[in-house]
């Protein structure tokens, strides 16, 4: 089983998406000439908690002091909006990357959070994150299946953050696409989010690439994986949409790597068919003809790669329909 992660946006058929698509070879390595290890040389690893306070350190080399160790990573283990820590905790000042110790701003349980503890934090958090803020954490999965994602966070009430997790291995990805957190009374009132997203994983050494896509201020602690079972056929991820009786009923990869597609239909006229990976590229475009009013069921000549997630948009006059899938590969 193979998968893929990397955040980026992707517009689909009108449609604003974020999107994470990232392959996981079989050795599952980290990324070819990525520059990050994890902190303090200890790996964190999945399932369990993956503290955001510990992000790669990098760059200066592993003989050199702590801060040295942390300094100038910027854009390589993590971005920042603000070059200064305005925060008490100080352990990675290096960075900048605002840090806070958990009790200091008077934190506390949000009235109906269905989880979280506050007494068995120890580490700091990620605090007064900004949109465009990011940070890469080396991971290692047990086991290769689909985990659920809990997020420990709290959220102005003023706010609606947009947050993405991406598991990245060089060019592919897999992720948990661009969602909105719970928003909760407080800068420092938590709440831990259950099952926020869910993604499929191959076992081994990875990065993890936590974004804040939109909006901000918030604060975070932890993300917190939990295995739920082995990946199936049904966690292609296939979905369908429709108008005006154009229907893309399914998109099926092929062993030459091309796709076929079933639809139907509202009249007769020539139909367009893009496909695009998950960074936004157009990785082919095909005008059908013979398009028969009802249900098709057509292969497209267009190229594929063997993993990641692919997003296909079909237009037919002013109807549009739109559909995603994973590839596996080998």
């Amino acid at each position: 089983m193979k998968l893929v992660a990397a955040a980026q946006r992707v517009a689909v058929a009108g449609s604003f998406l974020a999107v994470l698509i990232l392959s996981v070879p079989s050795d599952s390595a980290v990324p070819s000439g990525y520059r990050g290890f994890p902190y303090l040389d200890s790996i964190q690893e999945i399932p369990g908690k993956i503290r955001l306070f510990r992000f790669d350190q990098g760059m200066a080399g592993k003989t050199q002091t702590e801060a040295a160790l942390d300094a100038n990573t910027n854009g390589v283990t993590w971005h920042d909006y603000n070059s200064h820590n305005n925060w008490y905790c100080h352990a990675r000042d290096a960075t900048g990357v605002g840090l806070q110790n958990m009790g200091a701003g008077g934190d506390h349980m949000e009235a109906g959070s269905p989880g979280g503890n506050l007494t068995a934090n120890t580490d700091c958090y990620l605090a007064e994150t900004n949109q465009g803020d990011w940070t890469k954490y080396t991971v290692k999965v047990a086991q290769p299946g689909i985990y659920s994602i809990n997020f420990f966070e709290a959220a102005a009430e003023t706010q609606i953050p947009y947050v993405s997790v991406a598991f990245l291995n060089g060019a592919d990805s897999v992720s948990t696409g661009t969602d909105t957190m719970h928003v909760t009374s407080y800068y420092h009132s938590w709440w831990y989010m259950v099952d926020y997203r869910r993604i499929a994983l191959d076992s081994g050494v990875q990065v993890l690439r936590f974004d804040i896509v939109g909006n901000g201020p918030m604060n975070v602690d932890y993300l917190d994986f939990s295995y739920i079972g082995p990946v199936s056929v049904a966690d292609r991820g296939i979905f369908a949409s429709q108008n005006g009786g154009l229907s893309l009923k399914s998109i099926t990869p092929q062993a030459d790597r091309s796709l076929q597609l079933n639809f139907t239909a509202a009249d007769a006229t020539p139909a367009t068919v893009q496909c695009f990976d998950a960074r936004g590229s157009l990785l082919f475009s095909e005008t059908i003809n013979g398009v028969a009013m009802g249900y098709n069921h057509i292969p497209l000549k267009g190229k594929v790669p063997g993993k990641g997630m692919l997003f296909v948009r079909m237009t037919q006059g002013n109807k549009t329909a739109q559909g995603k899938v994973f590839m596996f590969g080998r």
